[in-house]
């Protein structure tokens, strides 16, 4: 039965002690219960995950006849919060018994760009299985705001080794990855990979099936690919845009071996994250949501940027007043200026928190043209925009 909500961790095993020698003999536990697994690409927040309909008692044992649960089970729903909401992925983030059940569905509150969203997703198997581990996949895609919660197939949880083969260093599979233009294999475990948004595949070659852990920078999010072939390691990369400011940095994208309970540092892969080629002058960009807010009162010139060839800066507003101003330096034509103005230029000079967007465009003649610039433009040409806010008592008019 359930204890306060939860199932009840326990292992099991059988012997035959009248076929078997009494002495030297290892019985092999099992896991009793299933595994839920959390992966998550972008900037998404989760506050809580339901399994709804859930069994709250199981069968000590497995039954001859599969998987089934007892006479008159009853079933709740079973739902986790976390005391800190969930950024990363996160493995067992819920365990739950195996059951026979055709109403599981899986529900996840969760905050998607600072909008609270509810997604639910009704599970395709009819049983749940002990010793078996579940991924759910929560993704933001890389080029719209649209969020899908997606459930893999079970996975037999194995068997726990007491210590991993340190000497299977996992490395990459060339053949076997799906690598972009402009992402490059330096080293049989690292990669290269310029500034823009992009996702690739990553075959990664190693005796033992691999899972996911974290990755050191915030821009890179993983998520396992079920390929079908035994033995085969494949995870999708989601690399967001690398805001320009921030030098090129190397990042560790750390494995752990599936059925151990800890990662160890030479299970990683490394991305070499190359720097945006967009120079800033009084601009510092947050990494994960591309804006910079002063904080204070400002006034002038508040920063530059200096571009690559082909491009052009532009501000955009929504209700706000045009209180920023873009220019072009006379003798530098690939920097701007961006200003802010002061009072009386803007009529309300209310104290209020003003913001605008800076966005980074194609010029006309580069818009007609069939190409991207692969450092900096997302496929497809969309522009890249950053926003930035500040406390300010003017603007320009226009």
């Amino acid at each position: 039965m359930h204890r306060d909500g939860k199932a009840v961790g326990f292992l099991t095993g059988k012997m035959d002690l009248a076929t078997r020698a009494q002495s030297g003999q290892t019985l092999v536990l099992k896991r009793g219960v299933a595994r839920f697994d959390l992966t998550l690409s972008g900037n998404i927040a989760v506050n809580s995950l339901t399994l709804k309909n859930a069994a709250q008692s199981v069968y000590l044992f497995p039954q001859a006849e599969g998987v089934k649960s007892p006479a008159g089970v009853v079933r709740k729903d079973v739902t986790v919060h976390f005391d800190e909401v969930l950024t990363t992925s996160t493995p067992g983030v819920l365990y739950v018994y195996e059951q026979e059940n055709e109403g599981l569905e899986v529900s996840v509150e969760a905050m998607v760009d600072g909008q609270s969203k509810v997604l639910t997703k009704t599970l395709e198997e009819k049983v749940l299985r002990r010793n078996s581990i579940y991924t759910l996949t929560l993704r933001k895609d890389t080029l719209s705001s649209e969020v899908s919660l997606d459930v893999l197939a079970w996975e037999d949880g194995g068997n726990t080794q007491l210590q991993p083969d340190l000497d299977s260093q996992i490395t990459i599979d060339k053949n076997l990855s799906s690598l972009p233009d402009g992402v490059q294999m330096t080293a049989n475990n690292t990669v290269t990979v310029p500034s823009r948004a992009l996702d690739f595949t990553l075959a990664l070659d190693c005796d033992d099936e691999l899972e996911f852990v974290s990755s050191e920078n915030p821009c890179v999010t993983v998520e396992a690919v079920s390929s079908g072939v035994v033995g085969e390691n494949k995870f999708v990369v989601h690399k967001a845009l690398f805001p320009p400011g921030y030098p090129e940095e190397e990042v560790k994208v750390f494995f752990r071996r599936k059925g151990l309970n800890e990662s160890y540092e030479e299970d990683c892969v490394k991305l070499i994250l190359q720097e945006n080629p967009i120079r800033l002058e009084g601009f510092t960009f947050d990494l994960q949501d591309y804006t910079c807010d002063f904080g204070r009162y400002i006034d002038n010139e508040m920063g530059r940027f200096t571009l690559p060839e082909g491009l052009e800066l532009v501000a955009e507003f929504s209700e706000e007043d045009k209180w920023v101003k873009v220019e072009q330096v006379a003798d530098a034509a690939n920097t701007y200026r961006v200003l802010a103005g002061w009072k009386p230029n803007d009529p309300k000079a209310d104290g209020r928190k003003q913001s605008a967007k800076l966005v980074v465009r194609r010029t006309a003649d580069q818009q007609e043209m069939e190409t991207t610039d692969r450092n900096l433009i997302y496929p497809g040409g969309i522009d890249v925009f950053f926003s930035a806010g500040v406390c300010c008592l003017g603007a320009f008019a226009e």
